[in-house]
């Protein structure tokens, strides 16, 4: 920390941006927020409003406070709490409080009468978990860009298996559902919700990720992000440019051509990937993107398969094995 302060006096640094994506790192870095703010703009949350929206639990009671619509949350601290819970006929995901690498893995629908949780998940009072509403619909994820409760930067996609394809859409529920979160709670930083919009044509948010999220790339051809960040127009919103194409990972497409391929959409899944844009290549600079697909997940691979790890897939975009 003295490290970073020394730094900011050196320099002269005006605004910090947090750029890290991971939720164990992200807790620290809002922590520090406190101590750079006394010297410069720090584009995050305090630790408190952090922590509230990072637990699923603590963050649909936000929802609720802020008089959006919300889905009914429980927070369980023991695996018996879900048999003797009241489920009234409902279904309902029981799941970790926040998010992990493995978090998609340990989720599980709750079918009244017809399915029950394994009682060997870790809950408890230092490990509880949370047991929300199930609704069906169409799904999104929103990221925003906040100064003090203000949008200043906003995008919307619909959510794919492993949510690494982007391209922006206007969900007018979604917009004003993000614009009157963020300012009743006065948020900061960056902030990413995930949606369902149901057959009523609501949208409900089932949880926050609040940090920088990988739907970023979205803005890879406009010039109004930066700005969004450091100094944002009093009324402005920046958002990704009319036309802009979508934008994927090609390692991430070349694993879904198989299923294109079993599904008989490969003319489909061509035209996507020939009207997309890769997320890391750049004519201008070509390296990256070459020394991801050619040295860096082939040494991830190597050393799991050396240290006996187990992985099921690579995530693309925060450059890890999973």
């Amino acid at each position: 920390m003295r490290d970073l302060v020394a730094v900011i006096r050196a320099e002269g640094v005006d605004v910090v941006v947090p750029v890290i994506d991971e939720p164990g790192r992200a807790q620290p870095t809002s922590d520090a927020v406190p101590v750079l703010a006394e010297h410069c703009a720090v584009l995050a949350n305090d630790p408190g409003m952090h922590h509230l929206l990072n637990d699923k639990a603590s963050f649909a009671e936000l929802v609720r406070a802020a008089g959006l619509p919300h889905l009914e949350t429980r927070r369980i601290t023991d695996v018996r709490q879900v048999f003797d819970a009241d489920l009234a006929g409902r279904d309902y995901v029981l799941k970790p409080p926040e998010w992990t690498s493995m978090a998609a893995d340990h989720r599980l629908v709750v079918l009244t009468g017809r399915a029950v949780p394994p009682t060997d998940l870790a809950i408890g009072p230092d490990r509880p978990w949370v047991l929300q509403r199930r609704v069906t619909g169409h799904e999104y994820c929103a990221h925003a860009t906040c100064r003090d409760g203000r949008v200043t930067a906003y995008t919307c996609s619909a959510s794919s298996a492993l949510q690494l394809n982007y391209h922006h859409v206007e969900v007018p529920g979604i917009w004003w559902w993000v614009h009157d979160f963020v300012a009743a709670h006065r948020l900061n930083g960056q902030v990413s919700f995930d949606f369902i919009v149901g057959r009523d044509g609501v949208p409900y948010a089932i949880e926050c990720n609040p940090r920088p999220h990988s739907a970023l790339v979205a803005f890879h051809d406009s010039p109004d992000l930066a700005a969004a960040c450091l100094d944002p127009e009093p009324e402005g919103v920046a958002r990704p440019l009319p036309g802009s194409p979508p934008v994927h990972w090609l390692g991430a497409e070349l694993g879904r051509l198989r299923q294109a391929l079993r599904r008989r959409r490969s003319r489909a899944w061509l035209r996507e990937l020939r009207h997309g844009k890769d997320a890391v290549f750049d004519w201008r600079d070509p390296l990256p993107f070459l020394v991801m697909h050619h040295v860096q997940f082939p040494v991830l691979v190597l050393r799991a398969l050396a240290a006996r790890k187990r992985w099921e897939r690579v995530n693309w975009a925060t450059g890890k094995l999973v």
